[in-house]
């Protein structure tokens, strides 16, 4: 399989948390699980200053050519309500890239990303589907939500597309038992699609068997001087420190005085001040040691050495510090609550996080008694054993194979699925608390509901007192009660808190929660339910009014006067409450039953006629279908359905035992046997309409004479196959009438078809099948990725777009998207900018001549044969390379250049030659950009700059200016992945400049020095690799030394030559 990672959780705030931990580590155990699976991984181009330390995290795990990064107009943080237009173009764009990476599965190690950041993770918005794959963490803002999580309409609404795409998701990986129940119980995903895989810990998170002296001295370099205890984790309400802070001011006096305490986590400025807030008295508010995010090493030494670790959350969805600090060999306790007590394994050391008294009491224990600490440790280091990322990743991989499919040969056809005119599972909840009367009058919006709705969950949400009346009514799967108001209407209305609580844990999640009633005192009971939108009148209170989807205005009511509402029957007032929830194409829509047979697994019925042949696939094809199908062990039978036995035996199918023909049936006995099939394929035509409708799983075959789009079966669960010519719609009569020999039908092979018919068998009842993407290419991907945008203009949801948002969107598809039609998939792109752009000026002056540039570039074709070699140039003020023959090298900058822009691909290779004084800051910056995106940067270092450096570095009397731009130039190469030096004595130099005044770098540089001809070979080839590193063998650092030295050396053609030996000496 090739399986795709969105790494964003990597990029976003997570990385500094545990979730983006778990990311990091998850991905890596998979890439060394991954055997004969392909790892792709995807990066966003907004978070670009994390790109080169994702690059050096994997560096010695998996190809650079395999990191890609896709760009889009930004920003588009979620909480600008004006970046809501790019936000869309941002989902259209990546779900696109990610579909050209030609994935198997795609998987999200977070999804709730985006808030206030332009992390953008969207589920199904492209065509054909890909199976998505999402990891649950925790659903706490949704079971516990904090009080601003209430009420901030942005965070709800975020919220509420993050739980949306994680429904929209194929299959769910929970990181705990306890989070995969939260999962089904609450969401409703079935539980075949929810799979436990657990986390695990770095193998360096370890005990390293500190000595009392060693702990000590780290301590002390981070300002502890005492034994300390330790929590590392967040503030957030959840995580309970006010709770654990009080519970250290409940130890005896001379534990508090003799134990610092030490947290560890990423932290705001404010947040040092809420900790000393939260201090029970002056000696923990002395004891406090608050350090903000710390590295890995650090962090494993804080493990290694605290007196004790305390995790007082009350709710996690798997815990990762814990386990973290067990690997260290800390004696860790925690709470009872959640996931914790699968974390942790050991009764002894829970306590209960609401309870005061319990946490003092196990933070005495185990500060105290040092029996307890050494069976917590042992415990602990046990534990941690059994809990490793490689056992995750191999549960992951196992969730995953249910996605496996054969491999498919390149074709010119695709398949895609039509979404048709089917409603979507939709649960609703409809809240009428108020009294008899008023539930009656409610009646006509309720059943205007289920009207609306005939296939969904609507369930009811009553005073007690009405319970029997909507359990009569027959418009409700379920009935539930809260009785807020009394059952005297002149009572005043109450409600315990408590009550709203016991109501939820009974509660499922819903798409929609509706409040009938006008008046506004019970939307913040409508508002506590778990739902995706939320509908009603307004209140007046900003705090509520935010959070409902399109609320309607509400009058005053003013004693003696007639308003708005009393000229209004308030059962009409009611209905308009259901006309401000979404409009589907499905609406009030209640198909009639054809069939209620039910489909015998593993049977295929075939339509394989059609009226008019500018729709027929070619019969030789079809038989070859049925033949692979009846050849196939998981096909039970094969149904052929004709108007006549004489027009199925034209066809020509050869006789086999699970073949059976029906023809010229009566409409109620075809719907009855073709319902009993499990997948129905055929032409555009009356046979698979028919075979959607009655719930078989459908393969159309299309071609050109209409769209699919417009013409598919519109009925359930549907993939096409066609060839996206440009040609069609042609609504051409016949095939002769093509000019293009019906290049639409007989590109569609067999195996795609086939293909498709076993994706169908495969898939789960109810899920998307998984087509065959063998058929698509890059360009295929731009087309359907401007198609998408054009349609969400169209739909007015990109918003206002300014000139730049497109110039931008315009410039990223190009480089998201780079279209390749040479059979090489890898380029060497050779810069010539100092050749074209060459002077007098010494600065300037190309390093090489023509003859010798042109020998050394026949010379690189020749060695790489895999490769593609291409010339490139960019002046002082362009923003790109653009491809440069040095034959038309003085049109270049003439003002009339016609040639085409080059976007680098991952794995390509830039080779930088020259010398640098035709190079700006911008210049760097766009070559930069390039390794950005995986391509390897080799460049040779002019000497001239090193011997600068190394004069004024010996005393001697240099220009400053030239000083200066010299050490700027090595500053400018010391960020690129390969530097050329024609010595032993210049790598040596160049070494020792890194080191002193370099960039700091993530990955380390290659400094490689005498190769020869034959070595050159092999070293370029692996440098291909984008990051499997060189073997500096000493016959390739003889043989690039050589090569170096001819480069950066002015000679003729003929010396060329000779010096570097690579090319035969000419008479």
């Amino acid at each position: 399989m090739r399986i795709v990672v969105d790494m964003q959780a990597m990029q976003t705030g997570s990385r500094f948390r545990g979730i983006g931990r778990y990311a990091r580590e998850l991905t890596k155990a998979l890439v060394r699980q991954a055997g004969d699976h392909e790892i792709i991984l995807a990066l966003n181009g907004h978070f670009r200053d994390t790109i080169e330390q994702i690059r050096a995290d994997f560096a010695d795990l998996i190809p650079q050519r395999n990191i890609r990064v896709w760009y889009a107009p930004g920003p588009v943080g979620y909480v600008h309500d004006s970046h809501r237009g790019r936000r869309k173009v941002n989902e259209v764009v990546r779900e696109y890239f990610l579909l050209a990476q030609k994935p198997d599965v795609i998987l999200l190690p977070s999804l709730f990303e985006g808030l206030g950041d332009s992390a953008v993770i969207s589920v199904d918005r492209a065509r054909p589907h890909v199976p998505v794959v999402s990891v649950c963490h925790d659903l706490i803002p949704l079971v516990d939500p904090s009080p601003a999580f209430k009420y901030d309409r942005i965070t709800r609404l975020w919220y509420r597309d993050r739980i949306e795409a994680l429904r929209r998701s194929d299959l769910i990986l929970a990181n705990s038992d306890y989070s995969r129940g939260e999962v089904t119980d609450i969401l409703g995903v079935e539980s075949d699609r929810v799979v436990t895989i657990g986390a695990g810990h770095d193998p360096d998170f370890r005990c390293k068997g500190l000595s009392d002296s060693q702990r000590v001295r780290f301590a002390e370099s981070l300002g502890i001087t005492k034994p300390f205890i330790m929590f590392a984790g967040s503030l957030e309400p959840s995580k309970n420190v006010a709770n654990f802070l009080k519970a250290l001011g409940g130890l005896p006096a001379s534990l508090q005085e003799q134990f610092q305490i030490v947290v560890a986590g990423k932290r705001e400025p404010e947040d040092i001040r809420t900790l000393s807030t939260l201090a029970p008295n002056q000696t923990i508010r002395s004891a406090l040691r608050v350090l903000g995010h710390v590295s890995d090493e650090v962090l494993i030494d804080l493990y290694n050495s605290c007196h004790a670790f305390v995790f007082p959350s009350k709710r996690e969805g798997f815990g990762l510090p814990p386990l973290e600090a067990m690997a260290c060999g800390a004696p860790v306790i925690a709470s009872d609550r959640t996931s914790l007590p699968e974390v942790i394994g050991l009764d002894e050391a829970l306590f209960d996080p609401d309870s005061i008294e319990s946490m003092t009491s196990k933070i005495e224990q185990v500060l105290t008694d040092g029996a307890f600490r050494e069976r917590l440790v042992a415990h602990g280091l046990a534990r941690a054993a059994s809990l490793s990322w490689d056992a995750c990743a191999a549960k992951t991989l196992q969730a995953l194979r249910r996605f496996e499919r054969p491999a498919s040969a390149a074709s010119q056809s695709k398949t895609f699925s039509i979404d048709g005119i089917t409603e979507a599972p939709t649960q609703i909840i409809v809240s009428k608390l108020d009294h008899a009367g008023d539930f009656l009058l409610g009646l006509p919006a309720m059943a205007k509901i289920r009207a609306r709705y005939p296939h969904a969950r609507i369930d009811a949400l009553v005073g007690g007192w009405n319970r029997v009346a909507a359990e009569h009514c027959g418009l409700f799967d379920n009935v539930y009660t809260l009785d807020y108001f009394r059952a005297k209407s002149s009572l005043q209305a109450k409600i315990d808190p408590k009550e709203i609580d016991d109501l939820q844990a009974q509660l499922p999640y819903y798409d929609y929660a509706i409040d009938l009633r006008r008046h506004s005192d019970t939307r913040f009971i409508l508002l506590s339910l778990r739902a995706g939108q939320y509908f009603g009148y307004r209140t007046g209170d900003q705090r509520y009014d935010e959070n409902l989807t399109r609320p309607l205005d509400i009058h005053p009511e003013l004693a003696g006067e007639r308003d708005f509402f009393d000229e209004m029957h308030i059962s009409e007032q009611m209905l308009r409450i259901v006309d401000t929830l979404p409009a589907a194409a499905s609406d009030y829509v209640s198909l009639p039953s054809f069939s209620d047979a039910r489909p015998v697994p593993g049977t295929v019925g075939i339509f394989p006629r059609v009226g008019s042949d500018a729709r027929q696939w070619d019969s030789e094809r079809f038989v070859d279908l049925v033949d692979r199908l009846c050849a196939d062990d998981a096909i039970a039978a094969v149904n052929l359905f004709g108007v006549s036995r004489q027009e199925l035996d034209e066809v020509g199918f050869r006789p086999h035992p699970k073949i059976s023909y029906w023809c010229g049936l009566p409409f109620p006995e075809l719907v009855k046997v073709l319902g009993a099939n499990q997948v129905c394929v055929g032409n555009n035509s009356f046979g698979v309409h028919l075979g959607s409708f009655v719930g078989c799983r459908t393969v159309a075959i299309y071609s050109g004479h209409e769209t699919p789009e417009q013409w598919g079966p519109a009925f359930g669960n549907v993939d096409v196959v066609s060839a996206d010519v440009e040609c069609s719609p042609c609504h051409l009569p016949t095939k002769e009438s093509c000019p293009f020999a019906m290049r639409c039908l007989t590109s569609i092979e067999v195996d795609t078809v086939f293909d498709a018919v076993k994706a169908k068998l495969d898939s789960v009842d109810g899920s998307k099948s998984v087509p065959s993407l063998a058929g698509w290419t890059v360009g295929d991907c731009l087309d359907q990725a401007v198609r998408a945008l054009n349609r969400l203009q169209f739909r007015g949801e990109t918003g206002d777009l300014t000139s730049e948002d497109k110039n931008a969107l315009q410039a990223a598809l190009l480089v998201d998207f780079p279209v390749r039609t040479d059979a090489r998939p890898q380029r060497l792109y050779v810069d010539i900018s100092g050749f074209i752009s060459g002077n007098g000026d010494a600065e300037c002056r190309p390093a090489l001549d023509r003859y010798a540039l042109e020998a050394m570039i026949d010379f690189l074709a020749e060695a790489l044969p895999d490769h593609r070699v291409e010339t490139i140039a960019s002046g002082l003020h362009d923003h790109e390379f653009y491809s440069a023959s040095i034959d038309d090298a003085h049109r270049f900058f003439d003002g009339n250049r016609v040639t085409r822009i080059v976007y680098p691909m991952p794995g390509d290779l830039y080779l930088g030659l020259d010398r640098y004084g035709n190079r700006n800051a911008a210049q760097w910056d766009l070559i930069q950009s390039w390794r950005e995106l995986g391509a390897r940067v080799i460049f040779a270092v002019d000497e001239d700059d090193l011997a600068l450096v190394g004069d004024a570095a010996d005393g001697s009397d240099v220009s400053p200016d030239k000083l200066f731009q010299a050490r700027k130039n090595l500053v400018y190469l010391s960020n690129f992945d390969v530097l050329l030096l024609r010595n032993a004595r210049s790598a040596a130099a160049m070494r020792a400049f890194i080191a002193t005044q370099g960039p700091h770098r993530e990955r380390p540089i290659e400094l490689v020095v005498d190769t020869t001809y034959d070595d050159l070979r092999a070293a370029m080839a692996a440098a291909s690799l984008a990051g499997g590193g060189m073997v500096l063998t000493d016959g390739l650092r003889q043989g690039l030394a050589r090569l170096a030295t001819a480069l950066v050396s002015e000679m003729p053609e003929a010396r060329f030559k000779q010096a570097s030996g690579f090319f035969k000496a000419e008479d």
